[in-house]
């Protein structure tokens, strides 16, 4: 009897994670989250919000709606943050995240991650105007190119100030490069990406690190008069994902299978050429290579 409790114990997680689908199903609604304020891949919207993945999450939905056989599925977009879409998936109150959502091997302990719907990496805005040494080091080089004394090592990154999207993979990124590098700098957090340029073209900080796609966009829509650029590195490369309840094998394999027709017909060129403009031959191999046979 003993060992039949812990059995079932056990068995809980796996029995609760695979209920997304016959959720959706009686009650002819799926609940899709999303982090507002993070052009090209979300905007707010009104009434509703926009952008490349939510164009991607409204096909999954519709896809999945035809499969269940619900003529008028409803789709409830929900705005969240990073740091608690997770835990609404695991609580069951989002069926789907729609992120951008980092597929990393940490958040695979807490979430299910779908197969890749953008490549991206971590980016850096500054002010026009930023130091030299600063510059020099964002962008790869030493800070000085003059003798090299233990006083100027990571001289350009010292008593700096930078500003990170609070909950991000960035965030972890920047503390534990400035961790390793043993430099005295500090880091500022924030909770949308507006807060973080404006410190930037205040000059309350020296850069603003978050997702370079959003980055560029942002730099774009301040204009010239903003004096606002976002450095050439690339200092990752990080696949984002659709996020789902982990353990729901078939939710997933849902998911997985409207992208993958999503991504072999042009009605996924035209959605990727609205938002970052006509796709490169590697950005087309990408897509090709992500869906599923």
């Amino acid at each position: 009897m003993r060992g039949l409790i812990i059995f079932l114990v056990l068995m809980v997680p796996v029995v609760c994670g695979a209920q997304t689908i016959g959720r959706i199903q009686a009650a002819r609604a799926v609940n899709v989250g999303y982090v507002p304020g993070q052009p090209p891949f979300t905007t707010s919207g009104d009434p509703k919000p926009s952008g490349y993945l939510i164009d991607l999450c409204r096909y999954v939905t519709g896809v999945l709606g035809t499969r269940l056989g619900i003529q008028k599925l409803d789709v409830k977009f929900v705005a969240t943050t990073p740091a608690t879409a997770y835990d609404a998936l695991a609580r069951g109150e989002m069926d789907l995240f729609c992120g951008p959502a980092a597929a990393t091997l940490a958040e695979r302990e807490r979430v299910s991650f779908s197969i890749p719907v953008y490549v991206t990496g971590v980016g850096a805005l500054v002010r026009k105007d930023a130091p030299p040494a600063l510059m020099r080091v964002l962008n790869g080089q030493v800070a000085h190119t003059g003798p090299t004394w233990r006083a100027t090592i990571n001289a350009g990154l010292a008593n700096q100030t930078f500003a990170v999207y609070s909950g991000s993979t960035t965030e972890a990124w920047v503390r534990e490069r400035i961790a390793n590098l043993g430099v005295l700098a500090k880091v500022m957090t924030v909770s949308k990406y507006d807060a973080g340029v404006d410190l930037v073209s205040q000059g309350k900080a020296d850069a603003f690190f978050g997702d370079r796609a959003v980055l560029i966009r942002y730099a774009a829509q301040r204009g010239e008069g903003e004096e606002l650029k976002v450095v050439d590195r690339r200092f990752t490369l990080e696949p984002l994902s659709m996020a789902m309840q982990r353990g729901d094998e078939d939710f997933r394999l849902a998911v997985d299978t409207a992208l993958s027709r999503l991504y072999a017909s042009e009605t996924y060129a035209r959605t990727y050429s609205t938002y970052f403009g006509q796709p490169t031959d590697t950005a087309r191999l990408l897509f090709q290579a992500y869906a599923l046979p």
